[in-house]
């Protein structure tokens, strides 16, 4: 069966500190990584003609790629709402945390980003020479029976 080459929409999440979390894509499309590599750049070349990623547009144009949901509240205690939100409004909510927990969200994504990427390079890797990952099958009952039980 050949592979299917979709990006499924699942997710995950991402745990925080302090019992927060964060709901986040678990792949991106490639609709959305070109998104991401959109928002990460300068809007003009520099004198050479030459486009450059914005350090300080980078960060937060992961965050907005992934972020779905999360659980922080504001200073009442009422969840503040992103599900649904556009990159620009996203920006504007971010923009108003504090900077070690903004950088807590960043560090967790980019992490995230990290794990789903080597995953895709591995296995790219193991197809690549043939092997299927898992091993030979076994005839005999115990090693069925070890392999359920355990």
């Amino acid at each position: 069966m050949a592979r299917c080459r979709f990006v499924r929409p699942n997710t995950i999440t991402l745990p925080l500190s302090e019992g927060d979390w964060i709901l986040v894509k678990e792949r991106l499309n490639a609709g959305e990584q070109r998104a991401l590599v959109e928002r990460s750049w300068h809007d003009t070349p520099d004198t050479a003609g030459t486009f450059h990623v914005n350090p300080t547009r980078a960060g937060l144009a992961l965050i907005t790629a992934y972020l779905i949901d999360w659980s922080l509240t504001d200073e009442a205690g009422k969840p503040v709402t992103i599900r649904g939100c556009s990159p620009a409004e996203l920006d504007r909510i971010l923009d108003n945390l504090e900077p070690p927990d903004y950088t807590e969200i960043r560090n967790a994504i980019n992490a995230h980003s990290e794990r789903v990427y080597q995953a895709r390079e591995d296995e790219k890797k193991r197809v690549s020479t043939g092997d299927s990952g898992s091993s030979p099958i076994s005839t005999l009952p115990a090693d069925v029976i070890g392999a359920m039980s355990g």
